[in-house]
């Protein structure tokens, strides 16, 4: 439920001045009281049939450690994005197993931009940085699916151009280039 630039608030605090590498998630080692249809476990993966055990390597103990350089001056209000890519992160092992590597953008939201449109109800809607990368490689920015009524945000991009694709079964592939965030 958290894509198309809907987001969710993980806290405020506030910090002394200086220069800040990391940021560090502490991970919950039981399950939150209050859940309407609270799972078996603090950290898992429903897989449409059954809650499975979702094993995060340091999760408990340092926590996740998310690198991002960034400076704080006094006085000033900072907000960071931290954007979850839960189909880069969470992979099943050959034995059945599920484990995460995450991957979190850590995001200064004020130095971002977005790309909104509208396509059919559930297409999958990518955002390739429209330069290759060397070797050709290629990099999707992010990826959202089109809600209901056909809408989509690909919010907090990093400026700059990006080529749109868009999937959906039965259709052809559709690619619009150059378009700004």
């Amino acid at each position: 439920s958290l894509q198309n630039g809907i987001t969710e608030s993980l806290g405020l605090t506030e910090l002394p001045a200086g220069h800040y590498t990391q940021i560090r998630l502490k991970l919950g080692d039981t399950v939150e009281d209050g859940l309407a249809d609270p799972p078996p476990y603090p950290n898992c993966v429903y897989t449409g049939t059954a809650y499975e055990i979702l094993t995060i390597p340091s999760g408990f103990q340092s926590g996740l450690k998310l690198i991002h350089p960034f400076d704080i001056q006094g006085g000033f209000t900072y907000e960071l994005l931290l954007d979850f890519d839960a189909s880069e992160s969470i992979h099943q092992t050959g034995a059945g197993d599920y484990i995460m590597r995450p991957t979190i953008r850590v995001i200064e939201i004020d130095l971002t931009g977005s790309v909104s449109g509208q396509a059919d109800a559930g297409a999958i809607v990518m955002a390739q940085q429209a330069v290759l990368e060397a070797c050709g490689g290629i990099r999707i920015a992010q990826t959202t699916t089109a809600d209901p009524d056909g809408l989509y945000t690909l919010g907090y991009l990093e400026p700059g151009e990006y080529n749109l694709v868009v999937v959906l079964d039965g259709y052809m592939i559709a690619v619009e280039a150059g378009i700004l965030s």
